[in-house]
């Protein structure tokens, strides 16, 4: 689908990389879920170079629920 891999912005494990890429780890699977069909309807836009949107975009909600859910097991 050619969406980068999360580690590719969000760091090694997706543990964040301050100030511009939050840590992913560890978050609630709803909230990361609602985070990414935010940017994909346009109701979310925090993301100065619009990075975020045009990677939602890309993602079906299958894709999201499953991204989701392995970033919350992440530690």
């Amino acid at each position: 689908k050619g969406v980068p891999a999360c580690f590719a912005c969000h760091g090694p494990n997706a543990r964040g990389i301050p100030p511009a890429f939050p840590a992913l780890a560890g978050q609630n699977a709803p909230y990361l879920s609602k985070q990414l069909i935010d940017w994909q309807a346009g109701t979310r836009n925090n993301d100065p170079q619009g990075l975020m949107k045009i990677v939602a975009e890309k993602l079906s909600r299958d894709d999201i629920n499953a991204v989701s859910a392995y970033l919350e097991r992440l530690q």
